[in-house]
């Protein structure tokens, strides 16, 4: 931030809180009738608050470090920034002062769009972890007081937790897709927000594109909420030291908890009031009378050590504004680098793509296919797609599988291997391969064939779906971690499609396929191509596939860590254990390795 925005803030800062000082007058007098209380409890209500601060700052730190810029939050400054961010909200009318500041303070380093990002995710889950603290009173209150519960009392519930289940949905719908350009399709009325929106479109389009990021990342979103809500529980320890100074020495602390819980509601159905004035107060004198048939005055005194600990904090805040603006961020560690294979490695389980089409095969009625017939056929597919180019970049996984079966049931069935009848020239009417531009490089294939190719594609187009999803989730808790991903595999043009229908277009940063770089395994050229891409060293990249020889051993020779993932291979497995690098036989075993 620049040092003159700061010292705006500063300026600000120091106004608000001589405002709340001059704006205490009696609050000091009773401050000084109750002096013994004071001394003896006050240190707790202040002190408590450090602990929730440290929480608060845990949890901002979690969600601006879940990121792939390269530099990470230290955690003195994100105390700092949360310290003097709840500061400027307590002094400002709806409570949004802290927001623009940490903002302003984040942007340097990472960004305006991440750092509006962070901020408003923060924001969400704050507010979020106050619905669960309401809900945990509401709870406590109907388990604790359920005498007390009247039926006016059991609707309010009612409405509280509908309310609640509303917001939880509202919640997941806006950080899922993002919430800024939604939000100003509602003011589109007024063409000052339109002609805003429209000349600010690509960094609104940036910042909910982070959002969505952070969103992915669920461990760190769902444990920065939970510092929140810790945090939360913790306050109430503020209210169970003012009932002791109360003197009710029978107070637990799920008194502490309701108290907390109801006067928190209040204060932010009351939000728009500056510093909470009256509202606080108000609610607290409510409560209070409901559970010990206190004077309204109760209420006010209460508030009265609140307002002393507000105070205090402020003004620390306010300090801290000046305090520790070198370098708040440092270099984020760096990790690996992720290359990784596709076809065997993500689709199948490290089964070689010759085994599952035999199998699929034999499942369709050919059991005593095999052998070097086979082999033959599935050489002649292959070398023909390469050769004829006919995978078009908009073809899906279940298109591919057709193009490459007709091809091979075209050399089986020319040879004898498969009693099919010929082919007649041209692609049946009813197969999806009928197009002008297939029918000029397909073979001939005759219905009953061709009947047979989309039987057996189907057959292995279910399998991968199923191989699919364990890989998903294992490339999700990848991501989460914060590892970078590329994809570097032999493929025909139309990985991006493939990708895209299986959902996995959103795990890798870059992708360098055979097809469209001119260039494909074994040749470590292609390793070389992904490397590049990374944008890293060679030695900073892990390569993760289940061939050896095409994977690993051309990784190897392109200077790259590597993890082989070993299962069924084309050819007889040989003595590797010699061999650089780790070895795993089931992609979930990179969860433990890549830490």
């Amino acid at each position: 931030m620049k040092p003159l925005y700061r010292n705006i803030f500063l300026i600000f800062g120091i106004v608000g809180l001589l405002v709340m000082i001059i704006s205490f007058p009696d609050g000091w007098e009773t401050v000084q009738k109750n002096r013994l209380n004071v001394v003896l409890y006050l240190p707790g209500v202040v002190g408590i608050w450090l602990f929730v601060y440290l929480l608060n700052a845990k949890a901002f730190q979690m969600l601006v470090n879940t990121s792939d810029h390269d530099k990470h939050l230290i955690f003195r400054n994100a105390l700092k920034l949360t310290i003097s961010g709840f500061s400027f909200s307590y002094i400002t009318p709806f409570g949004f002062g802290g927001g623009p500041y940490r903002v302003m303070e984040l942007s340097k380093y990472i960004g305006t769009p991440r750092a509006i990002s962070s901020v408003a995710l923060y924001s969400m889950m704050h507010i979020f972890s106050h619905f669960f603290l309401w809900t945990t009173g509401c709870l406590v209150f109907m388990v604790a007081y359920f005498q007390k519960m009247t039926p006016w009392l059991w609707a309010l519930m009612g409405i509280y937790l509908t309310v609640f289940f509303a917001a939880a949905a509202f919640f997941n719908h806006c950080y899922k897709y993002g919430i800024l350009c939604r939000l100003f399709h509602i003011f589109f009325f007024i063409p000052a927000a339109r002609r805003f929106y429209e000349k600010n479109y690509e960094a609104f389009q940036k910042t909910d594109a982070n959002i969505r990021f952070l969103y992915e990342h669920p461990r760190q979103l769902w444990g920065s909420l939970l510092c929140e809500y810790v945090a939360r529980v913790i306050n109430a320890f503020e209210f169970f030291f003012i009932l002791l100074a109360f003197g009710i020495v029978d107070a637990t602390f799920a008194d502490a908890l309701v108290i907390l819980a109801f006067s928190s509601l209040m204060g932010n159905l009351l939000f728009f009031l500056p510093m909470q004035i009256g509202a606080r107060e108000g609610s607290l004198a409510i409560i209070l009378t409901i559970l010990y048939g206190a004077a309204p005055a109760v209420g006010i005194y209460t508030s009265i050590f609140t307002r002393i600990r507000e105070i205090f904090w402020i003004l620390v805040g306010v300090t801290l504004v000046k305090v520790g603006n070198k370098r708040i961020m440092k270099d984020a560690p760096l990790k690996p680098a992720l290359l990784f294979d596709y076809g065997g490695t993500l689709d199948t389980g490290a089964t070689h793509w010759n085994f599952v089409l035999l199998d699929a095969y034999h499942h369709c009625g050919f059991p005593q296919l095999g052998g070097e017939a086979w082999r033959d056929a599935y050489v002649y597919g292959e070398r023909a797609l390469a050769r004829h180019r006919i995978v078009l970049p908009d073809d899906d996984f279940h298109t591919l599988l057709l193009k490459k079966i007709h091809f091979q049931l075209h050399y089986l069935v020319t040879h004898r291997t498969i009693n099919l009848p010929l082919g007649e020239g041209e692609t049946h009417s009813d197969s999806p391969l009928a197009e002008a531009h297939y029918t000029e490089t397909l073979p001939p294939l005759s219905p009953e064939a061709q009947q047979l190719a989309a039987e057996i594609a189907g057959y292995c187009d279910r399998k991968v779906r199923q191989s699919i999803q364990p890989s998903a989730e294992v490339l999700e808790k990848l991501a989460a971690r914060g590892y970078h991903m590329t994809l570097v595999t032999n493929f025909y043009g139309n990985i991006h499609t493939v990708l895209r229908a299986y959902g996995l277009d959103r795990f890798f940063d870059n992708v360098v396929e055979s097809a469209v770089v001119g260039v494909k395994k074994p040749d470590p050229a292609i390793w070389r191509l992904g490397i590049k891409a990374a944008g890293r060293e060679a030695a900073e990249c892990i390569a993760i596939g289940d061939s050896f020889d095409k994977d690993i051993a051309a990784a190897q020779a392109a200077g790259c860590r590597t993890i082989w993932f070993k299962g069924q291979e084309w050819s007889p497995a040989k003595h590797y254990e010699a061999q650089p690098g780790q070895t795993v036989t089931a992609l979930t075993q990179l969860l433990d390795i890549l830490q």
